[in-house]
């Protein structure tokens, strides 16, 4: 949008320039005028003419600037809020999950736990602070919510695979947290062109997308069928 304002500018500068110099050729009848004054009459129009168009547009730039900095702040504050109330909501399952995977380890599991953790993947499954860009979609962890309740159900549920599915939902929690932060054009392209200089969690974030939309895919499939 800036670079857009700038061309627009220099062709409008130009064209006034052109004009003058059309009217300048036509009112000495098409030759150049030896006069001092003449020249210094040229000179103060077509410098005063292009100050007051640099002004108009100035004013307008700063116009445009300062409409998109309020809106932007206005987004952050309603981002940073956002963000609060996913990282609140992912500590508290972090902490919930982190003592299931202890008891399943040793195969002894509470089920007011499990009840909590199902109560709060319900809570997650009906907010719209998970929704896709696509209103209409599931939420982006429905297959995961699906599976972690489907081990649960299973009285002979696999160890490992529960472990594991409980594993995956923190990590791609946090990884969501992260990217949902992260998703400006102008942030993914700083990241890719400063890799030895940021933490290189943000330069992982392209390639563990990939594998976590596999993994959901693998997800969704396997549970379509088995219905």
């Amino acid at each position: 949008m800036r670079k857009f304002l700038v061309y627009i500018s220099c062709v409008i500068i130009i064209l006034f320039e052109i004009g003058f110099i059309i009217c300048y050729f036509k009112t000495f009848n098409n030759g150049l005028s030896y006069s001092v004054d003449n020249w210094n009459l040229f000179y103060q129009l077509t410098n005063g003419f292009a100050i007051i168009i640099l002004t108009i547009i100035n004013i307008a730039v700063f116009y445009k600037i300062s409409v998109s900095l309020d809106v932007r702040s206005k987004l952050f504050e309603a981002q940073s809020i956002i963000s609060q109330m996913r990282v609140k909501q992912y500590e508290y399952l972090r902490n919930l999950i982190k003592n299931i995977q202890v008891q399943v380890i040793r195969n002894d599991i509470n089920p007011k736990d499990v009840e909590e953790l199902k109560k709060g993947l319900m809570e997650m499954d009906n907010s719209f602070l998970y929704k896709n860009d696509n209103f209409k979609d599931e939420i982006f962890f429905k297959p995961l919510i699906n599976t972690i309740c489907d081990d649960f159900e299973n009285h002979n549920f696999n160890i490992e695979k529960t472990y594991n599915d409980l594993s995956n939902f923190i990590k791609i929690f946090e990884f969501y947290i992260i990217q949902q932060m992260t998703r400006d054009k102008e942030i993914k392209k700083y990241i890719n062109k400063n890799n030895g200089n940021i933490d290189s969690t943000f330069k992982c974030l392209d390639d563990f997308e990939k594998e976590i939309n596999k993994m959901l895919q693998k997800e969704t499939l396997s549970q379509n069928s088995s219905k």
